[in-house]
């Protein structure tokens, strides 16, 4: 699934009148701009055109959208034109492409593009993912609906995880628990295993603990029977405790949050002790299989939680899983939901993933993002970022850049006059992609004017050579947007007095050979 075209024709949030044009050839797009342009808004506007397809719904507002669906063999073209103002608010056009034959454009009506029984569409993606790292649940809200028919589905009696599709998913912080869990038991996915060493140095599973209580809508109170729990929940239970050791009954302290009074709740917990009973209790399932069962049985109220302890490659110390920092459990919901979520045809949007990596990992996520979903498998992904280190090893295709017009306050989007692949961050931050007129601190800046304010108009040479030596000092003394030339400034600078010109055309040219050997041996002490 490719998006190529995007625009907002009436009124949402504060995107009317907003174009995108994504790239043809590329299936990663970063949208960047300053806070309250519009990101998350565009995110949302792509859920909800394809909720209300989805479910046969009229457009949430007016658009046009352009998108291509499947893979090189065949694929279908899709051009939508939502009018709210018309009585038949869709008009839809399709397209078959082949290696052969490109057919001519055919109209079809809503009812076609909608999901069968088994929740597949020839014309739509096949999953949608979304995450934002934020607080507010604006984005979450819109998948509150597939999330509990999700959960409905699986306590039928006769239930088969295996069988349930689930096109709408929305990632949450819980879920990176689950998705450690599923890395360990994916067998035949190497690179799952090198990803946790080499990147979350986490070298084995060690050991899990399930907390289970009862939900607070379920009616019976036998916890040996698992309070009356049922289809493939009741079935993972069983398994559960058929490899663990427990139960173990416990009562947990609850604090009421509107008084000071404290209720306990009953605690049933089961020992998962080792990699060999973990193998044991999944070995019917895929991994995706597990990530799915363990999130609908916390979705049902009956898992508390389950604490992980794995073995650090650092060191030899079990660490709980609680532990590790925000930034790797980011990583971890993030590409676990990746490996473990239908990849093919399919869109992820990614709403500031990057927000508490350290720049390592924020430099690399594009390369993340390849691993897991590779260009083959004809998906999309989306994403915001703050974060220049995100946008470093991109072409100008791959971003989008929101801005706002001051005088008008009308939001625009185009892609960036230069590819940041080969700037320095500074560089990055003073482009067109991120706007800023200098990187430098306020202090510094402030030098810098007064100093341009002498030279121009308040001449005086004592107060110029104070603010020259401050620069100086402080690697400033030049400033320019070529930092290989920078650098060579502030080297020349150590063979110059401050006022005094060089003497002679071959004492320029005895001066400039030292800088650059002065510049090439600085260059190898730093590699």
């Amino acid at each position: 699934m490719r998006l190529q075209y995007l625009k907002i024709n009436s009124d949402f949030k504060n995107l009317k009148g907003v174009e995108i044009r994504f790239s043809d050839n590329e299936n990663r797009t970063v949208i960047i701009g300053q806070n309250g342009t519009g990101k998350s808004n565009i995110i949302e506007a792509i859920v909800q055109i394809f909720k209300h397809l989805d479910a046969g719904n009229p457009p949430p507002f007016s658009y046009e959208m352009k998108y291509k669906i499947g893979d090189a063999s065949l694929e279908t073209w899709m051009d939508i034109n939502a009018d709210l103002s018309k009585d038949a608010a869709y008009e839809i056009k399709v397209q078959e492409h082949s290696h052969e034959v490109h057919s001519e454009w055919e109209s079809i009506n809503l009812a076609k593009v909608r999901r069968d029984k088994d929740g597949v569409s020839h014309f739509l993606p096949r999953n949608i993912f979304a995450y934002y790292s934020g607080p507010s649940d604006r984005l979450e809200s819109l998948f509150f609906d597939s999330r509990r028919d999700f959960y409905l589905q699986v306590i039928k009696e006769g239930s088969n995880i295996r069988d349930n599709i689930r096109p709408f998913f929305y990632a949450k912080a819980f879920h990176s628990q689950f998705s450690l869990l599923s890395f360990f038991v994916a067998r035949g996915v190497p690179y799952a295993t090198k990803f946790l060493k080499q990147e979350l140095s986490i070298a084995s599973f060690e050991s899990a603990t399930f907390y289970f209580t009862k939900p607070n809508s379920w009616g019976s109170n036998d916890a040996n029977d698992f309070w009356g729990a049922t289809g493939a929940i009741r079935d993972f239970l069983e398994l559960v405790k058929k490899h663990s050791i427990g139960p173990i009954e416990t009562q947990e302290p609850q604090p009421d949050l509107l008084s000071k009074r404290v209720k306990n709740k009953q605690i049933v917990s089961f020992f998962l002790p080792n990699k060999s009973k973990l193998d044991e209790l999944s070995k019917n399932m895929r991994p995706e299989d597990l990530f799915k069962i363990l999130e609908a049985t916390y979705l049902s109220g009956i898992l508390d939680r389950v604490e992980i302890q794995v073995k650090q490659t650092k060191s030899d110390q079990n660490v709980i899983f609680t532990e590790l920092s925000e930034g790797e459990q980011q990583l971890l919901t993030i590409f676990g939901l990746l490996q473990f979520t239908e990849k093919r045809d399919a869109l992820f949007l990614l709403d500031e993933p990057d927000t508490h990596l350290n720049p390592y990992w924020t430099a690399k996520y594009h390369r993340f993002l390849e691993l897991f979903v590779p260009e083959g498998f004809g998906s999309h992904i989306i994403m915001t970022t703050h974060h220049p280190l995100s946008i470093a090893e991109l072409n100008r295709e791959q971003i989008q850049v929101v801005s706002r017009n001051d005088a008008s306050q009308k939001i625009s989007v185009d892609i960036p006059q230069k590819s940041p692949k080969g700037m320095n961050v500074n560089g990055i931050l003073t482009s067109d992609m991120f706007g800023l007129l200098t990187t430098l601190d306020n202090g510094t800046q402030e030098l810098i004017r007064e100093r341009r304010s002498l030279v121009t108009e308040d001449y005086n040479p004592k107060r110029l050579e104070e603010i020259n030596t401050q620069l100086e000092q402080l690697g400033y003394g030049y400033i320019h947007p070529d930092e290989d030339y920078r650098q060579f400034l502030i080297a020349r600078s150590k063979y110059l007095e401050y006022g005094k010109e060089v003497a002679s055309v071959e004492a320029r040219k005895q001066m400039i050979k030292n800088i650059l050997k002065d510049m090439r041996i600085s260059s190898n002490e730093v590699h």
